[in-house]
């Protein structure tokens, strides 16, 4: 078993099991069996031999950086060798990370450059540092793209990163894996909204969440033939954040046939608020299309199911003429204002 961080020249405590084709402990195994690594400069123990399937040893990594340990056998070649996960190991004298100053406005879906400095505690370069960090943004989780960068070269990485999400303070944390974490925060900068790029159909019980997909939450309530609901059409970019300066004619349609909308609206602010009457009971969509400009992607709204309305009327099969005096078969039927059967 092995730590999956530790610190420079820190000995720590493994194990080495004998095991079967599925990881259980042979207990009848006294093979013999060297440790390896690939820091060149680890403190090894010496050549060593299972009890009872197991043993338990003491190991110092002396370099920096992300490494591996591997038990090989000494008297039987058949049997493969093990390799732990990789270690991250960190100097000692690491306190934090530092950013440089990144400029401000960046755009979503656009990277931007980023360096990072592994640093003391009183600001000098921790030169021997060449591991991984993890990188978070403050407009929450999957709104940074990659969210782990490294190996830091000489205590230091450089490289780009992307903002998915709008918002006009931002800012991005590293940390290790270490319990207490090292950490680091950037300046705060401001994310604007990419390029419009498509049109995002918002039902009722939905609602917009910028910078992760779907670019929504939540579910679309049932719905009633021939009663009246509002429904949102948005112009987004490309990570669903609103472009504010989207004004297009848009289109709307349904798979339901009677189903009652405006045929062409137009977006204010980059939002139309529209009104839909569905006519046929059963499951449908809503989709919008961007009439000023066919290249900007239409969008087919989540499924929502539609219930027969009230009672509004009867109506009756159709009678042929009859005989009079003689009884005849008559279906009345109970129905919606848009003729659904309830």
């Amino acid at each position: 078993l092995f730590p999956m961080y530790l610190l420079i020249a820190v000995p720590f405590p493994i194990r080495i099991n004998g095991v079967d084709a599925h990881w259980n402990v042979v207990t009848s195994s006294t093979d013999s069996f060297g440790v390896s690594s690939t820091d060149l400069t680890a403190s090894l123990p010496g050549n060593s031999a299972l009890v009872n399937g197991t043993k338990s040893l003491s190991i110092t990594l002396n370099d920096a950086g992300s490494h591996t340990i591997s038990a090989f056998q000494l008297n039987n070649p058949l049997i493969e060798n093990g390799q732990s996960p990789n270690i991250n190991v960190i100097p000692q004298n690491l306190d934090h990370f530092a950013f440089e100053q990144i400029p401000s406005p960046v755009n979503a879906g656009v990277s931007f450059p980023v360096t990072i400095r592994a640093e003391t505690n009183s600001g000098q370069i921790v030169g021997n540092f060449n591991g991984m960090v993890h990188l978070a943004a403050s407009t929450g989780s999957s709104t940074i793209l990659p969210d782990q960068v490294g190996p830091f070269v000489s205590g230091i990485w450089s490289g780009s990163v992307t903002l998915t999400k709008a918002s006009s303070s931002v800012s991005i944390t590293a940390s290790d894996d270490v319990l207490p974490p090292h950490t680091g925060t950037s300046n705060l900068i401001s994310v604007l909204p990419g390029a419009f790029h498509r049109l995002q159909v918002l039902l009722p019980g939905e609602n917009p969440q910028s910078g992760v997909a779907p670019g929504k939450s939540g579910f679309p309530l049932d719905q009633l033939t021939g009663v009246q609901f509002d429904f949102n059409v948005r112009g987004v970019d490309a990570y669903w954040n609103l472009i504010t300066q989207a004004t297009d004619s848009i289109e709307i349609t349904s798979t339901d046939p009677l189903v009652t909308v405006p045929s062409r609206s137009k977006l204010f602010n980059g939002v139309a608020t529209l009104s839909a009457i569905m006519g046929t009971a059963g499951t449908h969509t809503l989709s919008a299309s961007d009439i000023t400009n066919p290249s900007i992607n239409g969008d087919v709204s989540s499924s929502f199911l539609v219930n027969p309305g009230e009672l509004d009327h009867f109506e009756f099969q159709t009678i042929s003429d009859q005989t009079a005096g003689d009884d005849f078969p008559v279906e009345i039927y109970a129905v919606d204002i848009a003729g659904n059967p309830l």
